[in-house]
């Protein structure tokens, strides 16, 4: 569900770039909970994945280059969500313990 929903915000973010005529510098790629991954944070990862590619297999196709840059988007709302569980997980430890803390 939420690679639908991250490859839709992409799909709809690049459409709207290619009907304006210019490229969309920042913009929302996806949204994460309450967290957003905007375009140019996608762009700056696509191209450090992209280029680490391109040295080891040569330049990509198109389509290759719109497979990478969906799985790159993927990554980066996996990776935010792993952040924010992370986050979660901290804050109900830290209550577990000063609760328990204050017990003693």
């Amino acid at each position: 569900m939420r690679n639908t929903i991250a490859t839709l915000m992409l799909a709809f973010a690049l459409g709207i770039a290619a009907t304006a005529g210019a490229e969309v510098l920042s913009g929302i790629a996806a949204v994460v909970n309450d967290e957003i991954i905007t375009i140019r944070e996608l762009n700056n990862e696509y191209d450090m994945v992209a280029k680490d590619v391109e040295k080891k297999e040569g330049p990509l196709s198109a389509e290759a280059a719109k497979k990478l840059r969906s799985d790159v988007l993927n990554s980066l709302v996996d990776k935010t969500l792993v952040r924010q569980k992370i986050k979660e997980l901290t804050s109900s430890y830290r209550r577990m313990r000063s609760g328990s803390l204050s017990r003693r």
